[in-house]
C-alpha cells in the first residue's frame, strides 16, 4: 500500500526539514556573490575613476568575474554538492532513520526522486536569490550590460551543471557505503584518484625512461579530467580567463567538454539510481555497501598508492634507488592492505 501524498507535497517537506542547509548555502552564495561583487565592482570604479583602466577593461574584469570564472564559486558548489548529498541521504548510513523513512507507505524510486530533487532545490533555489542580488548590484552600479549579462547567465548555467557531477558523485559514493566516514572517504578517492594514477605513472616515467619527455601531457591531461570532475570542472573555469567579454563563443567552443559533462551527468545519475534500487537495507552500518566492490576497491587502492610509496622511498634514498623503491611498494602494499581491512571490517 502507497502513499496518497503527492511528489511536490513530499518534496516541500523534505525542503523544510534542511532548510538549515539552504540558509547555510545562502550565506556563502551571498559572500561570493553580491557582497564579493560589490566589493569588486566598487574597487574598478575606483580604478576607472583614476584613469587606471578603461571602461572596456573594466566591463571585461567584471564580465569575468560573474561568469565562470569564480574561484569562490567554485568552492561554494563542491561544497554544496556534498552538502546537499549527504543531508539528503545520510539516513542510508543509519539502521534506525533507514527503518523510519522505509516504514512511509512509498516506493524506494520515489523516496529516491523526492531526496533528489530537493537536494537541487537546496543549492538551485539559494543560488538564484544570491544572482538577482547580485544583477541588483550590477544595476544599481550601472555597469550592468549585454556582455555583463551574458557572461552571468553563462556563468550560472556552467556551475549548475557542475553542481549536478559533483551532486551525482556525492550520491554514488554514499549508496557504495555503509558509514558517513567510509562516504567521505570514497569521495576523496572519486576526487583524486586519476590524478594520483596520472602522477605515478609519470614519475615511473621519468625514473626509468631516460628518453621521457613530459612536456606535451595534453592527452593524459584530458584523460584525468574526464575521470576526476573536480579537475574537469577547473579546467573548464581556466578556459574562461582573461576572455570575459566573449564568454559565449568559449562556451561554444568546449562544446567537446559539454557533451563529456552532460555524459557524465546522466550517467552518474543513472548509476545512483540503480544503486539505490540494488542496496540492501541491511548494509546500514557496514563499511561497504555491496561485497563484490571490496576486492575491486582495494586492488585500484593498493595499486596507486603502492606506487606512490615506491616512488617516495627511491626520491628519499641516495644510492640503491632501485631497491628502495621496491621496499617501498611492498611495505606501502603491507600497510594500506591493513588499513584498508580494518575500514571493511571493524565498527567505527
Amino acid at each position: 500500500m502507497t502513499s496518497n501524498i503527492s511528489f511536490f507535497s513530499m518534496v516541500k517537506n523534505d525542503l523544510k526539514r534542511r532548510i538549515w542547509a539552504m540558509a547555510l548555502l545562502f550565506l556563502g552564495l551571498f559572500a561570493a556573490l553580491p557582497l564579493a561583487g560589490m566589493m569588486y565592482t566598487e574597487s574598478l570604479q575606483n580604478q576607472l575613476a583614476n584613469r587606471m583602466l578603461s571602461w572596456e577593461k573594466m566591463i571585461a574584469e567584471l564580465a569575468e568575474f560573474v561568469g565562470p570564472v569564480n574561484y569562490g564559486m567554485f568552492a561554494v558548489v563542491v561544497g554544496a554538492s556534498v552538502l546537499a548529498a549527504f543531508t539528503g541521504f545520510s539516513f542510508l548510513q543509519s539502521s534506525r532513520k533507514l527503518d523510519l523513512f522505509h516504514s512511509i507507505p512509498v516506493t524506494r524510486k520515489r523516496l529516491f526522486f523526492v531526496q533528489y530533487v530537493s537536494g537541487i532545490l537546496v543549492f538551485v533555489i539559494p543560488y538564484a536569490l544570491s544572482l538577482v542580488l547580485l544583477l541588483v548590484v550590477c544595476i544599481v552600479k550601472t555597469v550592468c550590460t549585454a556582455a555583463v549579462l551574458v557572461s552571468l547567465v553563462i556563468g550560472a548555467a556552467m556551475h549548475v551543471l557542475y553542481f549536478l557531477l559533483l551532486y551525482h558523485l556525492a550520491l554514488i559514493a554514499i549508496l557504495l557505503t555503509g558509514r558517513i566516514l567510509v562516504s567521505f572517504l570514497g569521495l576523496g578517492v572519486f576526487y583524486g584518484y586519476a590524478f594520483l594514477v596520472w602522477q605515478v605513472a609519470l614519475g615511473y616515467f621519468q625514473e626509468f625512461f631516460q628518453t621521457f619527455y613530459p612536456g606535451n601531457q595534453e592527452l593524459a591531461g584530458k584523460i584525468t579530467q574526464m575521470f576526476s570532475p573536480a579537475f574537469l570542472y577547473l579546467s573548464h573555469i581556466q578556459a574562461f580567463e582573461g576572455k570575459g567579454l566573449q564568454s559565449a563563443a568559449v562556451f561554444g567552443e568546449h562544446w567537446k567538454s559539454l557533451l563529456v559533462l552532460l555524459a557524465e551527468i546522466l550517467l552518474f545519475l543513472a548509476v545512483s539510481f540503480w544503486l539505490s534500487q540494488k542496496r540492501r537495507s541491511e548494509a546500514a552500518g557496514h563499511s561497504m555497501a555491496f561485497e563484490r566492490c571490496k576486492p575491486v576497491v582495494k586492488v585500484l587502492l593498493l595499486t596507486a598508492l603502492s606506487g606512490a610509496g615506491g616512488l617516495i622511498f627511491s626520491s628519499l634514498s641516495e644510492g640503491r634507488k632501485t631497491a628502495w623503491m621496491v621496499f617501498g611498494i611492498l611495505f606501502c602494499a603491507l600497510v594500506f592492505h591493513c588499513v584498508i581491512e580494518v575500514i571493511y571490517s571493524y565498527e567505527f
